[in-house]
């Protein structure tokens, strides 16, 4: 598999921002989902039309650049992890409380700064610990899940197939050489992930749905687009330049941008265990920003 060097402080920095950036465009996301529920629009055809609809563009976006093909199996190998840990998320959703599907999947960081350990041999920084620890914090405080009947643990354990899934997603990311045209990255894993989306539609919901007002289907065209292409394509150049565990942090941002949406647009109740768990979020990305030391390489895998 292609390895790469841990990035530079300045670099690292840069790569923590546009996965934040990224994660907002995610975190919008419950706005459109909530319309393609209303539309009877199945969780696979979501998923199909984000990575297939994202596909075509960047398949002609490459055909145009004719880049270098590298990094061809760690980007498809995150875009198993990253379909697989979808469909575990969604078939959390199903089966558990809301707050506790997103509590389980918000503890990816940790399997991130694993994986990145066990898969690549990069070291675990203390810092990077803090943050990740502060991280899982701030997602109980923000979602404060009640107690749960026994007959669920089954199911809770089933769903932290999506935090696996994601880590091992962030854990390839961060091992592709940020010279990899990043449209080829983002194109892999949308194929690979497009393939675990279609098998997961047809064998467990029965094939695909489609939206029956023109609103649905901007809904899907920002699936497609805003996440699909543009928001995954942060997530993918700026994982290569932060590393995968100080992306995972960042990505947190998403859990903030979810919790305004909520206040904002769906007039949910504002909590002030909320608010205190989305400052220790943005506290938590500060601790993960790499120091400046000269002569000394900085990052996390």
């Amino acid at each position: 598999m292609t390895s790469a060097a841990p990035p530079e402080a300045g670099h690292a920095r840069l790569g923590v921002i546009l996965v934040a950036l990224g994660a907002i465009g995610f975190g919008l996301l419950p706005i459109f989902l909530e319309i393609l529920r209303d539309e009877q629009v199945n969780s696979g055809s979501s998923l199909i039309a984000r990575y297939a609809g994202s596909a075509i563009p960047l398949g002609l976006w490459v055909l145009w650049k004719r880049p270098q093909w590298r990094g061809v199996m760690l980007a498809l190998v995150a875009g198993l992890g990253i379909g697989g840990g979808t469909i575990f998320l969604f078939e959390g959703y199903a089966r558990l409380p809301a707050s506790m599907a997103i509590l389980v999947f918000y503890t990816y960081p940790a399997f991130t700064l694993v994986f990145a350990r066990l898969l690549f041999g990069t070291p675990m920084e203390r810092r990077m610990i803090a943050a990740i620890v502060m991280v899982v914090c701030a997602a109980g405080l923000i979602l404060s899940p009640e107690g749960l009947d026994e007959g669920l643990y089954g199911f809770i354990l089933m769903t932290f197939g999506a935090p696996i899934g994601y880590a091992l997603y962030l854990s390839c990311l961060g091992r592709i050489p940020h010279t990899v045209d990043p449209g080829l990255r983002t194109l892999l894993l949308s194929i690979s992930a497009c393939v675990v989306a279609v098998i997961y539609t047809y064998v467990a919901e029965g094939g695909m749905t489609w939206p029956v007002s023109p609103i649905g289907w901007v809904s899907l065209f920002y699936l497609a687009l805003v996440t699909g292409i543009g928001a995954t394509m942060l997530v993918v150049v700026g994982t290569a330049m932060a590393g995968s565990s100080r992306a995972a942090v960042a990505g947190s941002s998403e859990l903030i941008t979810v919790l305004m949406v909520g206040w904002w647009i769906f007039g949910e109740e504002v909590r002030i265990v909320a608010v205190i768990g989305a400052a220790l979020i943005l506290a938590a990305i500060i601790v993960s920003l790499p120091r400046r030391r000269s002569g000394k390489k900085t990052g996390a895998g």
